[in-house]
């Protein structure tokens, strides 16, 4: 008998973004999936000059792919720490 392995894709469901406090700005959130070509908006997050060290941004989504891109870009100083997704997995159907 013939296996068939199940394509799986992963549905981006939050994601939390840390940054390490710096002055306050602006961070744009792009995105490409599988094999796009164009960079897709996501969100652009606001920086703020708190007193808090470590500030966690949460983003609602709902993106559906096999394999994602992030791209953070900003015209002023930022220092990224990371990221945690939450996703679930999707069979092909």
């Amino acid at each position: 008998a013939q296996r068939k392995a199940v394509n799986t894709y992963k549905r981006l469901l939050w994601m939390d973004v840390y940054f390490n406090r710096k002055p306050s700005g602006t961070v744009d959130i792009t995105y490409k999936r599988d094999n796009e070509v164009v960079w897709q908006t996501l969100e652009t997050v606001n920086l703020d000059d708190t007193d808090e060290t470590i500030q966690r941004i949460n983003i609602k989504c709902d993106i559906r792919a096999k394999n994602y891109q992030f791209k953070f870009s900003a015209s002023n100083r930022y220092e990224f720490l990371g990221v945690a997704f939450s996703f679930v997995m999707l069979g092909d159907r």
